[in-house]
């Protein structure tokens, strides 16, 4: 896939760019009486992540941009979602989802059906011999069925948590669109016109696809 990020100072967005960008700081954290887990393998020779937590937040998007249908899309500034990821070194390769706020009960806890789930799996795997589990928590900013990205902004900001857990050997944006697309998938469609300017910000245009394709 092939990303294009073009500067455009008419959007609102670009007079905060600080807003569409992802930020590391704690929220309060609650533990539910339930919740639901994946595993991810790992391996002997294990990646150790740097941070016990870090948060995300990822915007609200505006995708399928006249003739642009799928190809296209932009970060838009105000809300969005918030995820934070903690690391469970005695749970190895689980993703386990705490508790989401701002759904009015509606998403469920299991991560193999949830888009933060998927995504923070698909990011273990991009990482590759993680040595320990992860729990989710998801603050919901955008209503659902919105029109605004709402799965696309939850997909990348657990993404990004969850790779903040690494520091500086994390992985890339660009590299990160891989596990929003996997979650995208499951909910929505594979295309990226949302979660690709959701995790880089800015307007982005997907030249080819090819590579990603199911």
């Amino acid at each position: 896939m092939l990303l294009h990020r073009f500067s455009c100072p008419t959007l609102p967005h670009r007079r905060r760019q600080q807003r569409v960008k992802d930020t590391l700081r704690p929220i309060p954290y609650v533990n539910p009486s339930r919740c639901r887990q994946v595993h991810v393998q790992a391996s002997s020779a294990s990646v150790q992540p740097v941070l016990k937590e870090a948060a995300a937040f990822a915007p609200a998007t505006v995708a399928n941009l006249g003739p642009g249908y799928d190809w296209m899309g932009c970060a838009v500034e105000g809300g969005g979602d918030v995820v934070v990821a903690r690391a469970l070194p005695d749970k190895p390769g689980q993703v386990v989802i705490e508790k989401i706020d701002g759904d009015n009960g509606r998403l469920t806890l299991d991560p193999t059906k949830n888009c933060i789930g998927i995504a923070a799996s698909e990011t273990m795997k991009l990482i590759g011999n993680v040595s320990f589990g992860v729990s989710l928590t998801l603050q919901k900013g955008l209503p659902l069925g919105s029109g605004l990205g709402s799965s696309a902004a939850s997909a990348a900001a657990a993404a990004w948590a969850v790779n903040g857990l690494f520091g500086e050997a994390a992985l890339s944006k660009r590299e990160l669109i891989l596990a929003g697309l996997e979650a995208e998938a499951a909910v929505s469609g594979y295309h990226a016109d949302n979660v690709g300017p959701s995790l880089m910000g800015g307007f982005i245009l997907i030249r080819w696809a090819h590579s990603f394709a199911r």
